[in-house]
């Protein structure tokens, strides 16, 4: 005969009392053991130190089922003391979400009595474990959201793909050339304080790849973020850390979570100096071969990113599950994935969706109707009628510089440019910016950076032994001299300007330059209408050197470049002027 099941919900206070019982944690304890998809988000240290690190945004919610006097289901949620959240313990920081069972009747039941207490509300558990079982009731069927994706896997146990891979003349090739930079190490941080430590300097390269993918900040827009993975590894034994260096610089780090025989991949960070030595693949096969020391199986890659199907041995399938209580939200949520839906038919990934609205929205926010047309008009008279002169100053070698600004500049501090925020209509979004300067990064150029009070006040660029670079604001391309610098892409926040943070930046940019063994002059170019840069350009030491020409007369479009000393006109840049 099948015992009734009893079930329980319990929210807030209530929650906590339950989860802090020791017969209650003995009967959870023994139901994590027994279902045979639990993950480690689903137990207790996890879900007791995020409840408690959280506390401050979330309240615990608490669903559990009873056969007699055995605990045969329960979820682990929160809803945040707005009302407007409802998630699974731990949030995004659970790798897994699922609920934990024993007994068929339970899921059911449980959102029955989820739908109860928030009417309206909708539940999302990114991702749901490979094999887990579920057919929804027939009550719940059109509410219940559940779409497959592909859970990659790296066996460990042995690593003898990843040896194979070592192996490979690439991969050889790329430790070699990081090899000459430095003496690497790779290690795994157990230590309360080394983690600290260690967890300062993942915090910006986590935020500078997350904002450039996803225009997400994980750590500056979470507060709580930092203090949470300390307590984790404080006072759990779930966090797996591993970092590699090139002397004292991190290049790559990973802050896993063990769970049953497997690490799953949580944080991995990569500083965008070494991304062209691929420090991250090289990171993440030192992981594996460290693992397969340990006796743990498999590197679980976790789904989402493209990137890990690289490094994937075998793959399972887990899944999203969305279930929206209400019938008229189920309505809407269908709508909208077949809109989703039929854009990826065409090609269209759901990132680039998202990219295209955030610039939608960036763009309207920074909409003002009184000047639309003017600025129009202006954009027009541009494009039919129009004169540019770039001019390109130069800092001699051996030059003294004067008058340099006294505004503290930072060099490479990754932090900063997370700290970015577009103030005028015409800059990029979030994620556009930082996938811009990841790029440079990558390409070996320098930022300089200064922030005031959260705010990214001022940045600039240096690129050092650059051999060409184009000028967008006359679409002509220009050869330099052998180990010339360029300083570019200096922007001031209007809330900051007049305070001499161009001269500071472009000050420490002249003695971090000639500070480099064989680099020659630095060059800087700058339209000629722009009177203010131009003084102190000048003022700091650089003397003109040449000048770029564009000229609009309608559909004839004329470019021609003059040296110091020439006349306007004097020497075309590339032959004759051309016409468009």
């Amino acid at each position: 005969m099948t015992c009734a099941l009893k079930l329980e919900t319990h929210r807030g206070d209530a929650a906590l009392a339950l989860i802090e019982r020791p017969d209650f944690r003995h009967a959870w304890r023994s139901l994590h053991q027994s279902c045979p998809w639990s993950t480690a988000f689903q137990a207790s240290p996890f879900a007791d130190t995020w409840y408690r690190s959280y506390r401050a945004q979330f309240a615990p919610v608490v669903v559990a089922g009873w056969a007699d006097a055995t605990l045969t289901g329960l979820v682990l949620l929160a809803i945040s003391h707005d009302g407007t959240r409802l998630c699974h313990v731990g949030a995004q920081h659970a790798e897994y979400q699922v609920w934990l069972s024993t007994d068929d009747r339970f899921v059911g039941a449980a959102l029955d009595a989820l739908a109860a207490e928030f009417p309206g509300r909708r539940l999302q558990l990114l991702f749901v474990p490979p094999g887990v079982p579920f057919t929804p009731p027939d009550r719940w069927r059109s509410r219940c959201f559940r779409r497959p994706i592909p859970a990659p896997f790296l066996a460990t146990h042995p690593a003898d793909t990843v040896r194979e891979s070592m192996r490979k003349k690439a991969n050889k090739s790329k430790l070699n050339r990081l090899t000459r930079l430095g003496k690497i190490t790779f290690e795994h941080v157990a230590d309360d304080a080394a983690f600290a430590a260690l967890l300062d300097q993942i915090a910006p390269l986590y935020d500078l790849r997350q904002g450039a993918a996803h225009a997400a900040l994980p750590f500056r827009e979470d507060p709580l973020k930092k203090s949470f993975y300390l307590a984790l590894q404080r006072e759990t034994d779930l966090l797996h850390v591993t970092a590699m260096r090139v002397d004292d610089e991190l290049v790559a780090a990973h802050i896993g979570v063990r769970s049953r025989n497997t690490v799953l991949v949580g944080m991995p960070a990569q500083s965008p100096r070494y991304a062209r030595h691929s420090a991250g693949k090289l990171l993440f096969f030192e992981l594996a071969l460290l693992l397969e020391q340990e006796g743990v199986d498999a590197l679980d890659l976790t789904p989402g990113g493209e990137y890990k199907d690289r490094f994937a041995t075998r793959f399972d399938e887990a899944s999203t599950l969305t279930v929206v209580f209400s019938r008229a939200g189920a309505w809407r949520h269908r709508q909208q994935r077949r809109l989703i839906d039929a854009a990826k038919r065409r090609g269209v990934s759901t990132d680039s969706v998202k990219r295209t609205l955030r610039t939608v929205r960036h763009t309207v926010s920074h909409l003002r109707p009184a000047t639309l047309p003017l600025q129009v008009a202006r954009r027009l008279k541009r494009a039919v009628w129009d004169d540019v002169e770039l001019r390109i100053y130069r800092f001699p070698s051996g030059a003294s510089m004067t008058h340099p600004g006294t505004v503290p500049v930072a060099r490479d501090r990754f932090a900063d440019l997370a700290c970015y925020a577009p103030a005028e209509r015409w800059q990029p979004t979030v994620d556009a910016f930082l996938q811009s300067a990841t790029e440079r990064l990558e390409n070996g150029e320098h930022c300089y950076t200064h922030v005031e009070n959260g705010v990214l006040a001022h940045y600039g660029w240096l690129s050092d032994r650059q051999e060409s670079t184009f000028m967008d604001e006359v679409h002509q391309s220009w050869t330099l001299p052998p180990g010339a610098a360029v300083a570019y892409g200096f922007y001031t926040h209007p809330r900051f300007r007049g305070r001499g943070m161009y001269a500071a930046s472009l000050g420490r940019m002249i003695r971090d330059a000639k500070a480099i063994p064989g680099l020659g002059e630095i060059y800087i170019c700058v339209r000629a209408d722009n009177k203010p840069s131009r003084r102190v350009i000048e003022k700091l030491g650089f003397v003109y050197d040449r000048s770029f020409h564009e000229r609009r007369r309608f559909r004839s479009v004329r470019r021609w470049s003059t040296g110091a000393g020439e006349s306007d006109g004097s020497r075309d840049a590339e032959g004759p002027p051309s016409r468009a």
